[in-house]
């Protein structure tokens, strides 16, 4: 599915040290970019792909995974104690299922980063059509084009929060150059997700408004 470096190096760097005796798993790694980056902090780690050709590093363990095929990704997660996932949560269909397979999992927690969908204090999903056959987009084996969402982050709090887990946004990076080609998703974001927790950051009251009062994310 998606993966730039700079998505993964949005993880800050206490947060990466806590991954040396953890068991890792990076999810939808595309080209392995991300999983690169965290074998320099993890002693454990394996990807999952579902275009499994375009993964490059030779000596991480790559294994085939359509992320939508939730029992499949339930599987997967069972025997790891955080999974990481870039640049995904804005080209799925299914982000409730895998949310739920993610937060009720044995997994300690585990990383999105991720565009942020439209800037509203109420939970909101972008939805649009892409090409399936460029490898950063969404998969199938089957469909040329699928439509995908990109959810905001009160979308993913209130979703994350009646699973009995929490957000904490880690770092926030608005994208200047997207105010033309894709005013929706202008945000890019490192949430952290704690599970069995509890309610974590409260999203009403506490999201970011720029000086004239406006949402800004």
């Amino acid at each position: 599915m998606a993966l730039y470096s700079h998505g993964i190096e949005m993880i800050p760097s206490h947060e990466l040290l806590k991954l040396k005796n953890k068991r890792v798993l990076d999810i939808s790694a595309g080209t392995g970019t991300s999983s690169k980056f965290l074998k320099k902090y993890c002693g454990d780690l394996s990807a999952t792909e579902a275009r499994t050709d375009s993964f490059s590093q030779k000596d991480i363990p790559i294994s085939f995974l359509n992320v939508e095929d939730i029992s499949s990704l339930e599987d997967k997660i069972k025997n790891f104690d955080v999974a990481v996932s870039c640049g995904l949560f804005y080209h799925l269909q299914s982000h409730w299922n895998i949310l739920k397979s993610l937060c009720t999992s044995n997994l300690e927690y585990f990383f999105i980063e991720t565009l942020c969908g439209p800037e509203s204090p109420n939970p909101q999903m972008w939805w649009a059509l892409e090409d399936t056959d460029y490898c950063m987009n969404a998969y199938s084996s089957t469909e040329k084009k699928l439509m995908h969402g990109t959810p905001n982050l009160v979308w993913l709090n209130d979703a994350v929060n009646s699973l009995d887990a929490s957000i904490t946004c880690l770092v926030r990076r608005y994208e200047e150059w997207r105010t033309k080609s894709e005013p929706n998703c202008r945000w890019r974001m490192m949430l952290k997700v704690n599970l069995r927790c509890g309610k974590g950051l409260d999203i009403k009251n506490n999201l970011w408004k720029n000086q004239t009062g406006c949402w800004l994310i």
